[in-house]
């Protein structure tokens, strides 16, 4: 018996399509690089926007088409976007619940398992890394992830502290630390992301981390602890999905956090030699022209170096989705022509234009 199999997720989604392949394997398939010599297709989804989730309902259909083989589709996609299966018989896993996978492995994937940290490939920072949890306490209106993935429950710090442990043995002391939402870590047992990193830090003093999805909120009320580790060397980069500069639009995302507060932590945490990365979102619901403006200006004083736009779109179930005051395609346009003409640094222009081919010519 054979399986072949695909990713189109995130790298917060790795090692849950590890240990999926994992169980495969166990239950006696060996992996094939020809999908048309195997037995089963396993796909890995993304479910964060309508343009990801396109493309990877799209990618299974094809595979379930062309090769007429049982599919066991996997990822947000499942929850952000389940109406988009009802044509089908795929198995259909959510990042957190396997329990379909019993009836075609006689086992599923248990919590225990998920919580238990393994090493994966990050692209971002080609690169390893180790997801340190899975969840999310925050419900963002335009999110559909915290439906996806369900309650936050972290990693145990021992075995984040292992796989540290193996990295710095094979000769690697920079390491990817992800997740849903990392700057969470540990309050489902009364720890925090703090309290890991010089933990697992005092393995070696060359180890250090790039910290990614860290929200603005608890950068600022983590800024001094995470200031200190800079300074000593610990931390490399940052991403910090800001999403607007408008306070307006903030709260209408229930992301509001202190900008005054932020943009002087990462001014003090830059001088420390720490790179920042960010996402931001253009034609939210409600985002005025002057919104759209304060989301440049923020850009342009915190000068990120690299700068990840992605086009508002609804997604199902989201809250978002139900209001009212949405963006025409006309003014998301001239917004998508604005950032690109705005000689902001490190904006991944091929990965906007992507979106726009997709969000708007192709609805």
């Amino acid at each position: 018996m054979k399986y072949y199999s695909e990713t189109l997720a995130c790298l917060n989604r790795s090692d849950e399509y590890a240990l999926v392949q994992k169980k495969l394997t166990n239950y006696g398939y060996q992996k094939t690089e020809e999908p048309q010599k195997a037995d089963v297709i396993l796909l890995y989804t993304c479910g964060s926007t309508d343009v990801f989730i396109s493309r990877s309902v799209t990618r299974a259909k094809e595979l379930a088409e062309k090769y007429k083989k049982k599919m066991i589709v996997c990822g947000c996609s499942t929850v952000t976007s389940s109406k988009s299966y009802e044509d089908t018989n795929f198995l259909l896993c959510s990042p957190t619940d396997f329990s379909k996978l019993e009836e075609f492995l006689d086992e599923q994937i248990k919590q225990e398992e998920l919580r238990v940290a393994q090493i994966t490939d990050d692209p971002i920072f080609s690169q390893k890394a180790i997801v340190i949890q899975k969840g999310c306490v925050r419900k963002c209106t335009y999110c559909g992830i915290w439906r996806a993935v369900g309650k936050l429950f972290s990693k145990t710090p021992e075995s984040i502290l292992s796989e540290v442990k193996n990295l710095v043995k094979s000769g690697i002391y920079n390491i990817t630390l992800s997740g849903d939402s990392i700057a969470d870590y540990g309050v489902d047992f009364g720890s925090n992301i703090i309290r890991l990193l010089d933990y697992i830090g005092s393995v070696d003093e060359n180890v250090s981390f790039n910290l990614l999805d860290f929200h603005p909120r608890m950068f600022i009320k983590y800024m001094d602890e995470l200031i200190s580790l800079a300074k000593k060397g610990k931390i490399n980069h940052i991403g910090i999905p800001i999403q607007s500069g408008s306070v307006n639009i903030l709260k209408a995302m229930r992301r509001e956090f202190n900008i005054e507060k932020f943009v002087i932590g990462l001014d003090e945490i830059k001088k420390c030699g720490v790179e920042l990365s960010t996402d931001v979102i253009i034609g939210f619901p409600g985002e005025t022209d002057a919104d759209f403006e304060k989301t440049i200006e923020l850009l342009k004083r915190l000068d990120f170096s690299k700068i990840s736009v992605n086009v508002y779109t609804d997604l199902e179930g989201s809250i978002s989705n139900s209001m009212t005051n949405k963006i025409s395609k006309k003014n998301v346009m001239k917004r998508y022509i604005s950032i690109k003409e705005s000689g902001l640094r490190g904006i991944d222009n091929d990965f906007l234009d992507y979106q726009i081919s997709k969000a708007v010519y192709n609805k």
